[in-house]
């Protein structure tokens, strides 16, 4: 096949396990309610809970062991400017508004990227447009977003707390291809005083023709205007494309190749799938939108990708992995083959709040067992150029 998703479609799903009153109560109720309603739901809980220091300890009843995980051995470093005291993100998508980095902060992530952030309000696609089976997200969302300015005024808080944050920026639905270079400007402009990284979304299947852009000749173009207007404010902030996982080889090195003429830091893999074999196997075939969460096709497809990524760079380009993550062994697989950070998005609703702090536990459990002194000296360790 010429899609990097070559490996047999399977149905079978891989949802941890475990015995806690969020697996026995929450997620069986979240089963048969709007999962976008509740996913909002959560959103302004966690804003209003990390609204302040003293809130943000009701937070830590809901946590793995009541407190927020930290060890000098998970500690990643982007660049001499750029630290994560762990390599554990949210992922685009979760937090759309900025709202919720401190609360996320507090139940143990390292920081959040958020968005997709675009110039203007818009409402994105129909409703409903998100559904949730068996531990995986089929999404169609399509940018929803308050626009740039309304992000600004959430994001300068977690910027101000020293919270890590990748801005992932996108186009409104109703610019062109040929002017979309000019909202991704845009929306740099308006928040580049608070974002560690930013993300260049070029790759959801839920705006029509956004996939396009993935292409060189639109691609250079972007990633060479956001640089010339960094050179202009006087910045130098990583940049990173996050692409679809249904590219071919050929097109993932059109990518790659391009990444590395602009000078940007690396690669976000991977965005949701929209094969349709997978959504068939949920009995979602024929809609629109695109799949993630923990299926192990999906989570078999990114981690393709990033070790390929990896592999084929010699480790030059940084990779940011992301598909799947729910368990510390997802986020192991995921560093081992390349990955320096790693975003989930869909395990914060399989797992729940727990999330971060099982999976960081986990992580130096491996180290460990490895004999590994510190978590960036396992990346790539797995990758298939070894």
């Amino acid at each position: 096949m010429t899609c990097i998703h070559h490996a047999l479609f399977a149905t079978t799903t891989n949802v941890p396990t475990e015995s806690s009153f969020y697996h026995r109560n929450v997620e069986p109720f979240l089963q048969n309610r709007d999962s976008e309603r509740w996913h909002i739901f959560a959103r302004h809980a966690l804003a209003i809970a990390g609204f302040s220091p003293l809130t943000a300890q009701f937070l830590k009843l809901c946590i793995d062991e009541h407190t927020r995980f930290c060890d000098p051995r998970l500690r990643i470093t982007l660049d001499q400017k750029r630290t994560f005291d762990n390599p554990l993100l949210v992922g685009a998508g979760w937090d759309k508004t900025g709202s919720a980095a401190y609360g996320l902060y507090t139940l143990g992530f390292a920081g959040e990227e958020t968005g997709t952030v675009v110039p203007l309000p818009q409402p994105g696609n129909q409703k409903p447009r998100q559904e949730v089976k068996d531990g995986v997200c089929l999404n169609s969302l399509g940018f929803n977003s308050p626009g740039m300015l309304a992000v600004q005024q959430n994001v300068y808080r977690a910027q101000n707390l020293g919270i890590p944050l990748g801005i992932n920026i996108g186009k409104n639905k109703e610019t062109s291809l040929e002017n979309a270079v000019n909202d991704y400007v845009a929306v740099l402009r308006c928040l580049y005083l608070y974002a560690t990284y930013i993300a260049i979304n070029v790759s959801s299947p839920n705006t029509v023709g956004l996939r396009d852009l993935q292409q060189t000749k639109f691609l250079a173009d972007i990633l060479q205007a956001l640089n010339d207007t960094m050179r202009e404010l006087g910045i130098l902030l990583p940049l990173f494309v996050k692409i679809s996982p249904d590219l071919t080889f050929q097109q993932l090195d059109e990518v790659i190749d391009t990444v590395l003429l602009q000078h940007a830091a690396g690669i976000i893999a991977a965005n949701t799938t929209t094969n349709e074999l997978l959504k068939a196997a949920y009995g979602w075939q024929g809609k629109s939108g695109g799949i993630s969460g923990n299926d192990p096709t999906y989570k078999r497809m990114v981690l393709t990708i990033v070790d390929y990524i990896f592999s084929k760079t010699k480790g030059q380009l940084q990779v940011i992995g992301v598909g799947g993550i729910s368990t510390a062994d997802d986020a192991w697989n995921m560093i081992t083959h390349g990955a320096s950070l790693v975003q989930v998005v869909t395990g914060i609703r399989n797992i729940g709040p727990s999330i971060a702090g099982k999976i960081n536990r986990g992580l130096m459990k491996q180290l460990d067992k490895e004999g590994i002194d510190n978590i960036i000296n396992a990346v790539g360790i797995h990758a298939s150029r070894n």
